[in-house]
């Protein structure tokens, strides 16, 4: 310019862009969860939660990306988290049988495989009284359940002796407990039986626990 020349120089630079990673997609269980993290020097880090520290822990499904930030450049990671259904396993409530029966406890899942407390791996197993447990696994996830069974007093019905009637005479048998239902050889289901002719006289009682 009128003859004079002057010169000036810039370097340049290009800054690093951070680099990490949260890794490959993951499923968990139901009631379990994932932790995704990134560790760069001097970054902030700014979630697609809202959170701003450098991992984030969390057990709900979906898509998360983080975007990392050094000397004002920024690089996004995404990854995925699926949840898996825990199996539903329910033996239903506690309860007891009458002496010399046995229960059936069944712990059916699609597809799954079974650890009971007994030692059985089916799915089914004919048990007494006592307490059980079963875990059941399906899809990569388990789910447990127990159960305890009691055992009822035996019932009890007791015609007394024999007897030996005089012609003409009868005799009431009374077998009544509160609850229980009868059925007498002669097919009457009443609580009493009036007996006046020679014979064997028998009667089922089924007290109220059904046995």
């Amino acid at each position: 310019v009128n003859g004079c020349t002057t010169t000036d120089a810039m370097e340049f630079f290009n800054h690093t862009l951070p680099a990490f990673t949260l890794g490959p997609d993951q499923t968990i269980c139901a009631g379990n969860t994932a932790t995704f993290s990134a560790n760069v020097v001097g970054a902030t880090y700014l979630w697609s939660t809202g959170a701003a520290a450098n991992s984030i822990t969390t057990g709900n499904a979906g898509t998360y990306w983080l975007d990392v930030t050094t000397n004002g450049c920024s690089v996004r990671d995404t990854v995925l988290l699926a949840v898996t259904a825990l199996p539903v396993v329910d033996l239903g409530p506690d309860f007891s049988l009458c002496p010399g029966v046995n229960a059936t406890l069944n712990a059916a899942v699609a597809g799954g495989s079974y650890a009971w407390s007994t030692g059985a791996n089916t799915a089914s197993i004919s048990v007494g009284p006592g307490s059980y447990d079963v875990t059941v696994t399906a899809n990569g996830c388990s789910a447990n359940d127990a159960i305890t069974i009691g055992t009822y007093p035996a019932a009890q019905v007791d015609l007394g002796a024999d007897l030996t009637l005089c012609p003409g005479d009868q005799v009431l048998l009374n077998v009544a407990q509160p609850g229980a239902s009868y059925l007498w050889n002669d097919g009457s289901t009443a609580s009493t039986y009036t007996a006046q002719t020679a014979g064997v006289i028998s009667v089922q009682l089924t007290d109220a626990n059904g046995c």
